[in-house]
Parts: structure tokens; sequence; C-alpha cells
């Protein structure tokens, strides 16, 4: 179950560039996601469908203590390999908390 929609544009791009065309997929039956990010993979806009705000573009890698290259993976839909911890890191930069629940 997807619970976030990442656009991603070229470095050249402003953060948000890809901001309104990620909330056409996000709002999609298809889909139907909160949370909606675009990103030129050095900053990132988000976008709560819920509550209708958007926040400033804010930088990815450095707010997460990482390197770009690390950013990479985590956002790489192929990689099984991103830990808790990451994902953790991810959403205290977004202003949000990681919750995991079991059913």
């Amino acid at each position: 179950m997807a619970v976030a929609l990442i656009e991603a544009k070229p470095e050249s791009k402003p953060p948000g560039h890809g901001l309104e065309q990620a909330k056409l997929y996000a709002a999609s039956q298809r889909l139907n996601v909160q949370f909606v990010f675009a990103s030129n993979g050095h900053q990132f806009v988000g976008f709560d469908r819920f509550t209708g705000l958007t926040h400033a573009p804010r930088m990815i890698a450095n707010r997460m203590h990482t390197s770009r290259a690390a950013l990479e993976r985590l956002l790489d839909p192929a990689n099984p390999s991103v830990t808790l911890s990451t994902l953790k890191r991810a959403a205290a930069v977004l202003g949000k908390e990681l919750r995991v629940e079991l059913t």
C-alpha cells in the first residue's frame, strides 16, 4: 500500500517543478495517497492532500545527515535494503513520525 508519491525532476529544475504533476498522480483512484513530494535530488517540496498544506523547499540529504548516494538508495523502489532507521530519519526531515504497525 502506497503512502506517498515522489516525483523526481532533473537537478537543473526547481524542487517544486513536478509538484502539480505529482498531485494529479496522487489523486488517482489507483494510488490515492495522502503525501506528495517533488524533488530535484537536492531539495524537496511536500504537499499534504488531506490538509492542503504545501511546505517550502527543504534540503534532503543535509537534513538527514547523509549523502546524496544514500538518499538515492532510499528513494529507489527496487532497493530492498532500506532500514527502519533510515526511514525514521527521512520521516523526521519531512516533519512526520514513522510508525510501523503489525496487525
